[in-house]
């Protein structure tokens, strides 16, 4: 994954961990392993660009006889939050358009039955297309309008000069 892309989604996941209670280090990387993994060292250089940032405050309390950093989101860290949302739908659009299929059916559709059923010959019920129909049922024109010769002469229509040529 591009770094600039992992940095800016751990960025969001850490402000996302804070964002309904202050927490502390250890807790938050807890919080987030169900869904992903964090080193100490990843995390802490994360809450320090966030910190500078302005996206969280810092206050220390004594527990355990040790001195324990917390952080808590502030409001340009909320919405921070909300703005990666904004994003994220513009991302998955960003998905859609590159896993699309060229056929121009989307990849996500397994069979035809989302097509709208268009005439496939003149006074026939509709069908869904065939999209290996080449339109071709005999010698002659076709119901496109390419003839035989076409494929050989590498055209893919018929001009109204050629027409009259055939039968």
């Amino acid at each position: 994954m591009d770094i600039q892309l992992k940095r800016g989604l751990l960025e969001v996941c850490v402000l996302a961990a804070i964002r309904n209670e202050d927490s502390y280090g250890y807790k938050i990387i807890k919080d987030m392993s169900p869904y992903l993994e964090m080193s100490e060292s990843t995390l802490y250089t994360i809450l320090k660009r966030l910190e500078s940032g302005k996206l969280l405050t810092v206050w220390s309390a004594e527990h355990g006889g040790r001195l324990r950093k917390y952080y808590r989101i502030t409001p340009e860290g909320k919405n921070r939050i909300e703005e990666f949302k904004d994003d994220w739908k513009e991302i998955e659009s960003i998905y859609r358009f590159i896993t699309r299929e060229t056929s121009g059916i989307d990849s996500t559709d397994s069979d035809f039955s989302t097509v709208e059923s268009v005439p496939s010959r003149i006074g026939e019920k509709n069908e869904p297309p065939d999209p290996f129909d080449t339109g071709f049922d005999g010698p002659g024109v076709n119901r496109f309008g390419f003839g035989p010769e076409d494929n050989k002469k590498g055209l893919f229509r018929l001009e109204s000069e050629d027409l009259s040529n055939k039968e």
